[in-house]
């Protein structure tokens, strides 16, 4: 039966990867795995004991620097979560609500002006004999109602650009939160602009 370990002139040891194995406190079949992954070498006279502990120690400080896919997957998971809990958070504070809500609320309010807004000449000019002077009204209502969406318009793009900046422009990754709003979307601006031109297309403002 072969010696489990051997030693050369310069005492140099040299064991079996079943000895070695029960030196590290692994597996044989990890020894092996390890092996064919090149951070262990093995001579004709076996594993030098004292070289293979140092290059696992050192495999162990490299796994250490750069983490797994598994061990990135996982961080970004437990990333994903702190955030879907600040965001409920957040939520039940009353410091964030549902965008829907949200666009809800700002095309109805724009609706009710801009119907407000539309009252103005009749109400002012109600006689047929006013017919010049509602006429004229009307057309500095709608002036300021080009001027109301091209405000919004340049604030939407900003947004845009400033979410872009924010985010490298890669695409977001999907997280388990809904969509939350502390601050009008770009989609909601949209949406003003178009109302504030009483339906008309965002880009026909000049």
């Amino acid at each position: 039966m072969a010696k489990s370990v051997l030693k050369n002139a310069n005492g140099d040891r040299y064991v079996s990867a079943r000895t070695l194995s029960d030196h590290l406190d692994l597996g044989a079949t990890f020894i092996r795995k390890l092996e064919s992954e090149g951070v262990l070498q093995r001579t004709p006279k076996g594993f030098h004991i004292d070289q293979a502990r140092v290059a696992y120690i050192r495999h162990l400080r490299r796994e250490r620097r750069q983490p797994s896919p598994q061990h990135e997957a996982t961080a970004d998971l437990a990333a994903a979560r702190a955030e879907w809990l600040r965001l409920r958070s957040a939520e039940r504070m009353k410091e964030l609500v549902p965008v829907e809500i949200f666009d809800r609320t700002i095309d109805a309010l724009a609706g009710a002006t801009l119907v407000a807004m539309s009252s103005i000449p009749t109400r002012l000019f109600p006689y047929a004999q006013n017919i010049p002077e509602r006429r004229r009204c009307e057309a500095v209502i709608f002036q300021v109602r080009r001027e109301l969406a091209a405000k919004a318009l340049r604030r939407a793009k900003e947004v845009e650009a400033a979410e872009a900046q924010g985010q490298g422009g890669a695409q977001p990754r999907d997280k388990p939160t809904s969509r939350l709003a502390r601050c009008p979307a770009p989609q909601s601006l949209l949406s003003l602009a178009q109302r504030a031109l009483g339906g008309g297309a965002a880009g026909d403002v000049a």
